[in-house]
């Protein structure tokens, strides 16, 4: 195929993960760095600097994906803004799925509040404990930049990566990748486990694994159609998603089940719509509600 026609929308097999990976390190070095001049410098204080140097880390994910584009296929920034899904075409419609999405969150979360009132279990987040001492600019950046930021990567860039990623590889390394998302599905279904119930570490380890490789293999089999094939990245993507918040220990790891529900829905409507202004829409007005509540003292 003539490298003109070819898609800039995915790795292509272990080489556009390692490529990935290769930019992304170098983007989270080159950025460290800066923020170390900055606090030798003097310009910026140490604790500043503790959590510049945790945002630049964060943004180093949608740099390396733009890099990936420019360099590896030297697409244009329209053309991979266009396959990230910024795309202008029915604007105002996805605006729109965004809310819808909003609602539906609100609802669970409404769900999820009712019955810890019910069977008076109080269920906290502690996400505040990622925030303390932060300054003034962290919560602005993670209201709005950083949302943006997860959603370039986890559904813009991810789903794509995995999906036809994985359907280009080898036998062999396809089956690596399957059993590296089965790992991942273990892992989250085993803060869950044991977030609700105390079990033998070796009975949680076990239940875990057999539920996660499980989920894997339905993941694969429905895959398999080529009409269902996206599963794989919306699946994939959401529990990489889910996993990714698990730093906050909340209880029954409510931080983790809400982020892979949020990423199962944004990463449907992107599939569905080929647009990631819902996801943005979304996630935006969710991260700043938040903030606005921490900021509160709420």
């Amino acid at each position: 195929m003539p490298r003109a026609t070819r898609k800039a929308s995915a790795p292509r097999g272990i080489l556009g993960v390692v490529i990935y990976a290769a930019l992304y390190l170098a983007s989270d070095i080159i950025l460290s760095v800066i923020a170390y001049l900055l606090y030798f410098g003097g310009v910026i204080s140490q604790n500043s600097f503790t959590f510049l140097a945790d945002a630049f880390s964060l943004l180093s994910l949608s740099i390396a994906v733009f890099a990936y584009f420019m360099i590896y296929k030297r697409a244009s920034i329209a053309k991979a803004l266009k396959d990230l899904g910024f795309a202008r075409k029915n604007l105002l419609r996805n605006v729109g799925i965004g809310f819808l999405i909003l609602f539906i969150i609100i609802m669970l979360e409404l769900v999820v509040a009712l019955v810890g009132q019910i069977s008076n279990v109080q269920i906290n987040t502690n996400v505040q404990n990622e925030f303390i001492g932060a300054p003034l600019w962290f919560y602005i950046f993670a209201a709005i930049i950083e949302p943006v930021n997860e959603e370039i990567f986890f559904r813009g860039f991810l789903i794509n990566a995995i999906n036809n990623g994985v359907n280009r590889m080898g036998s062999l390394i396809r089956y690596l990748a399957l059993f590296v998302f089965a790992v991942f599905n273990s892992v989250l279904v085993y803060v869950i486990l044991s977030s609700f119930i105390q079990l033998p570490v070796i009975a949680e380890v076990a239940i875990s694994a057999i539920a996660g490789f499980a989920i894997e293999y339905l993941i694969a089999r429905r895959a398999s159609n080529a009409k269902t094939s996206a599963i794989t990245g919306i699946a994939n993507g959401a529990v990489i998603f889910g996993l990714g918040h698990y730093s906050y220990y909340s209880t029954f790891g409510i931080e983790v089940i809400a982020a892979l529900m949020f990423g199962l829905i944004a990463g449907y409507v992107f599939k569905k719509t080929n647009s990631i202004y819902p996801g943005i829409i979304a996630h935006v007005i969710i991260n700043t509600v938040a903030v606005i509540g921490l900021l509160g003292g709420i």
